[in-house]
């Protein structure tokens, strides 16, 4: 299964094989943040988080806990799905 974007009618969901989650998942914050036309310094003040911190995450630099993907998901008006592989 390949990891993807889906959209529903309450929530974006991201979907996430175990495995490889914290290789996408950067990646998949930064598609949802552009397509909701949401900045990062915006994200940043949603979140209290540093801009820069948002980047690293989006670039996959950084290692966010899972609380932290949730706190930033929930901004974004999304929900994370763990997939077992």
């Amino acid at each position: 299964m390949k990891n993807f974007v889906k959209k529903s009618t309450k929530k974006i969901q991201v979907i996430c094989k175990k495995a490889n989650m914290e290789n996408k998942i950067g990646e998949q914050i930064h598609e949802i943040r552009r397509k909701k036309k949401i900045s990062q310094r915006k994200l940043s003040k949603l979140t209290g988080a540093a801009q820069d911190y948002i980047c690293k995450v989006e670039r996959g630099n950084a290692s966010p806990s899972y609380e932290f993907v949730e706190k930033i998901l929930k901004a974004l008006g999304a929900e994370l799905i763990i997939k077992e592989d």
